[in-house]
């Protein structure tokens, strides 16, 4: 379960899920006027609004559908950041259906950036419908091969893990950053329709030191799309949980007539 859970992800006041008092939703898109946020520039796809029912919206009254040509669409989010803060959340709804065509399906990437707003490493959902055994496989992984991948059920490095979708739905896609002992660790879990975990994955190196490396997230990317009409998405949203101010500065900042919640009582209920 990961700790943002409770927050109100998608626009439109689409889905509330709980979160700490501190918790910050930092982007969220539910595509009900626009598809802000998403960049499409030559040869990376299209991004359209749709309404068409099925699938209809995860939330609200539309939703998104995403193509690839080389690549795919793709987010900043609110912009990169260089800070780890308490950890960040990623979440996207799509729409996945057991009866795509053989070798059809996508990938979609996270990339964590290390403190000088370059490169750390991506995180990726691999979607594919295999073609041996006619089954709609999700699994991760740290690399792509910008193809959809069809040996998500032989692969030495997906050990056996694949998940399977056996019914057509939205599925909530979600990276979780957390600091692990000190290590990046990127959490990559996928409920179904009732909010069931149905699939989860921890990918981590040693080398990601929270204290020395790892900075913010940087992007959300389709690296590559291969659904006949594309695949819909819907309630993209960032979240993340600052690093607590020590009791000295809340001091402060009271004393300066900022509204910080008394000593016990946490933001949400101060704004009651």
């Amino acid at each position: 379960m990961s700790r943002f859970r409770a927050i109100l992800i998608a626009a439109g006041a689409s889905l509330m899920l709980a979160a700490p008092a501190h918790a910050i939703v930092t982007f969220e898109q539910g595509f009900e006027t626009d598809t802000a946020g998403f960049s499409t520039p030559t040869d990376y796809g299209a991004i359209t609004l749709d309404t068409a029912s099925p699938p209809g919206p995860h939330a609200g009254a539309q939703y998104a559908r995403v193509t690839a040509t080389a690549s795919g669409p793709y987010t900043f989010y609110e912009g990169p950041s260089t800070s780890f803060n308490k950890g960040w959340t990623a979440r996207a709804a799509m729409y996945l259906d057991p009866n795509w065509a053989a070798g059809e399906g996508f990938e979609f990437s996270l990339g964590m950036g290390k403190q000088d707003n370059t490169n750390l490493r991506d995180f990726i959902f691999h979607v594919a419908k295999d073609a041996d055994t006619g089954t709609l496989l999700v699994n991760a992984s740290n690399n792509t091969d910008f193809d959809v991948p069809d040996d998500l059920d032989t692969a030495a490095k997906f050990a056996g893990t694949s998940a399977t979708i056996g019914t057509a739905g939205w599925y909530v896609f979600e990276h979780d950053f957390q600091d692990q002992g000190g290590v990046l660790a990127g959490v990559l879990n996928v409920y179904n329709a009732a909010d069931a975990l149905i699939f989860s994955r921890t990918l981590s190196n040693p080398a990601d030191d929270i204290a020395g490396t790892v900075g913010g997230h940087r992007y959300g990317w389709f690296t590559t799309i291969n659904v006949a009409g594309g695949l819909a998405i819907d309630s993209v949203s960032m979240a993340t949980e600052p690093v607590p101010l020590p009791a000295a500065a809340e001091d402060v900042l009271r004393l300066l007539g900022h509204n910080m919640p008394p000593e016990g009582e946490d933001q949400a209920e101060a704004a009651e």
